[in-house]
């Protein structure tokens, strides 16, 4: 199972961590890196480090947003390209670290209908706070199922190579090409407005959950699968009871967003 990431300069190191972790704890085949932007010294550092393995494509600019850092459509760009490799893959932001072997992460796909993302579980984590009208009126789900349905995250995703994974991922694409489903920005509070119950649009997670409500693709909240392969700091924030099971996790969300790199990579920090 090939690994696919997207990061720049700012998030390079991080990126490296995470190749490292998959080396050492994951199936050790090619990754895809996705460069945004990214600096022609970190390019040379990976074919360095890596050689072969790791295979450096650019994010193409396929339309005025495609290399915003807030709306991520060069996200969705990257799975759409890795599907494109007509393998299994694994897609995980940069920040992210495999922490745990994953021999079973192929079954569990295979159980979850040929595919790996997660739900969140609390009311506040619904569509509606999440995303916007426009966004929902766009793809033609403006409608209660949808608005009420969980938000899934976005930050790890796997991929089995079956027609319903790449038809889905390449409806992701065409939305995400639209700036009103795309935007606005991560980061802009209450977008519709005061009385309205979005709280901020998440961009290309809220088009992944909206789609996977519309194909029927949607899994009941796992709280196994969570521990496993979950969004541990958003799930603490906003579910309290929520405990991780650090003994099971395999994916630890965000670890090095702010520099917790593994030993391999301290002379970096």
């Amino acid at each position: 199972m090939l690994l696919a990431t997207v990061t720049n300069d700012k998030y390079f190191f991080n990126a490296v961590n995470l190749i490292d972790s998959y080396k050492f704890k994951s199936f050790n085949q090619e990754v895809l890196f996705y460069a945004l932007d990214l600096s022609d010294k970190y390019k040379e550092f990976l074919k360095h480090r890596y050689g072969s393995q790791v295979m450096v494509e650019d994010i193409s600019r396929d339309c005025d947003h495609s290399h915003d850092l807030t709306t991520f459509f060069y996200k969705v760009s990257a799975i759409k390209s890795a599907m494109q490799k007509g393998c299994d893959f694994i897609y995980s932001d940069a920040t992210n670290e495999i922490v745990k072997f994953t021999s079973d992460l192929k079954t569990d796909a295979d159980r979850m209908g040929g595919r790996i993302i997660l739900p969140y579980n609390v009311e506040m984590l619904k569509n509606k706070y999440w995303t916007t009208n426009t966004c929902f009126e766009k793809m033609g789900c403006d409608s209660h199922e949808y608005r009420e349905s969980m938000q899934h995250w976005a930050g790890f995703q796997v991929y089995l190579t079956t027609e319903d994974n790449r038809l889905m991922i390449e409806e992701i694409y065409q939305h995400m090409l639209n700036i009103d489903i795309a935007g606005p920005r991560v980061g802009i509070k209450k977008p519709d407005g005061d009385t309205s119950p979005c709280i901020e649009h998440r961009c290309d997670q809220s088009v992944l959950s909206i789609l996977l409500k519309k194909y029927n693709m949607v899994n009941s909240f796992d709280l196994n699968m969570a521990h496993k392969y979950g969004d541990q700091q958003t799930l603490v924030d906003f579910d309290k009871s929520y405990k991780p099971n650090l003994n099971d996790m395999v994916i630890f969300s965000r670890k090095t967003k702010f520099n917790d790199y593994s030993p391999r990579l301290k002379e970096f920090q």
